[in-house]
Parts: structure tokens; C-alpha cells; sequence
């Protein structure tokens, strides 16, 4: 659930921050909202589509090999 709630939150903050960018450059305000509520739903999927793609085999679960020896003089 937190997971969802932080997802949601980003959509939020980036939605709030690309409508009045939009606005200030000149964008017509139907325009900057629909693309707004764009944002708003598109940073959710997409972060929840990030989270549904499995991590690499050992890249955070193992130790890199050889990373525990010396380097070569």
C-alpha cells in the first residue's frame, strides 16, 4: 500500500510541476491540463511497470566476483 501511496504522490508532485511550467510557456490551459492528467496517471503506470520488471540474476542479491580480492599491483 505505501508503495502505491509513494507512486501516487509522484504523479502528484510531477503533474504539479509540468502544468504551471506548461502555463509558463505559453501552452493553452486546456491543453496544459490534459497534459497534466497525463502526467498525473502516466508516472504511476510507469512506475508500477518499472516494479514488475524482474532484477538482473546477482546484481544486488550477490557480491560481484573477485570483488573481495586484492587488485593487481
Amino acid at each position: 500500500m505505501l508503495a502505491w501511496l509513494e507512486r501516487v504522490a509522484l504523479g502528484v508532485l510531477a503533474a504539479a510541476v509540468v502544468v504551471p511550467a506548461l502555463r509558463w510557456a505559453g501552452v493553452a490551459d486546456s491543453t496544459s491540463l490534459w497534459l497534466g492528467a497525463a502526467v498525473l496517471v502516466g508516472v504511476p503506470v510507469a512506475a508500477w511497470a518499472a516494479s514488475t520488471v524482474p532484477a538482473r540474476p546477482g546484481s544486488d542479491d550477490e557480491p560481484d566476483a573477485g570483488a573481495d580480492r586484492e587488485p593487481p599491483a
